[in-house]
């Protein structure tokens, strides 16, 4: 279970290595998997959390800006092949699969409000997207 994330800066901001790296908590009872992790549209830190929130993370400060929720709270399953909740973002959208209820969502990360949801005749497990005209 991951119950903290890490800002690291690549590019050296004037101070010693300690300064480049900063630890950021989940809230309470919150972790997130592997799958968990994207960046909006403005190079926020996007976290799906297993409370079932989309947690929104200022990567300046590194303090949580918003939690939106979107599915139910679920826990990390120990394969890590095993199907849990997944995150792909892409513009102003967030996408955010609901194994449990073979659905997917989109997510409006403008509002923080589902804009629509899918029922998959299958179970995701993976989410991926590419775009549409270069």
């Amino acid at each position: 279970m991951i119950s903290s994330q890490s800002l690291l800066w690549t590019q050296d901001r004037g101070g010693p290595g300690d300064q480049n790296i900063r630890v950021v908590p989940m809230p309470a009872g919150a972790s997130y998997s592997f799958r968990s992790l994207a960046r909006g549209p403005q190079g926020e830190g996007l976290i799906l959390g297993t409370d079932g929130k989309l947690h929104v993370v200022d990567p300046s400060s590194g303090k949580l800006t918003n939690s939106w929720p979107v599915v139910a709270a679920w826990k990390e399953p120990m394969d890590w092949q095993e199907p849990r909740p997944a995150l792909f973002a892409r513009g102003n959208d967030a996408y955010i699969t609901e194994p449990a209820t073979r659905t997917v969502h989109r997510l409006d990360l403008a509002t923080g409000k589902v804009v629509r949801s899918v029922t998959l005749d299958a179970i995701p497990n993976e989410i991926s997207g590419t775009l549409s005209a270069h």
